[in-house]
């Protein structure tokens, strides 16, 4: 039940704004602009352009890292994720159900009392120097 209330939430906070897409860095946020996706470009993502003008994808990925002691299954739970792996210290790569819901997940998490920091796993192109 309380899984369904937080799923319905996070759909709720998606349609409001939605113009105005951004993610929670700290209690910052930063915005995000929605681009078409170029040839190329992996189709399983969404693109968007940063206020620094870099172009990221992002997934159905999200990186949490939980304040020590703060079990991960409590999150996991509640926002019907999937652990993908645990990197240790309180660090974890996350599966969200859609896509379309990554960034809201992240933020929602964001707000979270034993969350230190939820973003989504960014896909950025490489860069040679």
């Amino acid at each position: 039940m309380m899984k369904t209330l937080y799923l319905v939430l996070i759909l709720l906070m998606g349609t409001v704004g939605a113009n105005d897409v951004y993610y929670l860095h700290g209690s910052e946020k930063r915005r995000l602009v929605p681009l078409e996706r170029a040839q190329g470009q992996d189709a399983a993502a969404d693109y968007y352009r940063t206020e620094k003008g870099v172009v990221v994808g992002v997934r159905d990925r999200l990186i949490l890292s939980l304040r020590p002691g703060i079990p991960v299954g409590t999150y996991v739970d509640r926002y019907g994720m999937t652990l993908l792996k645990a990197f240790g210290r309180g660090l974890y790569l996350l599966q969200v159900a859609s896509r379309s819901q990554t960034i809201a997940v992240a933020n929602a998490l964001c707000k979270e009392t034993g969350v230190v920091y939820a973003q989504p796993d960014f896909i950025k192109k490489a860069v040679r120097r």
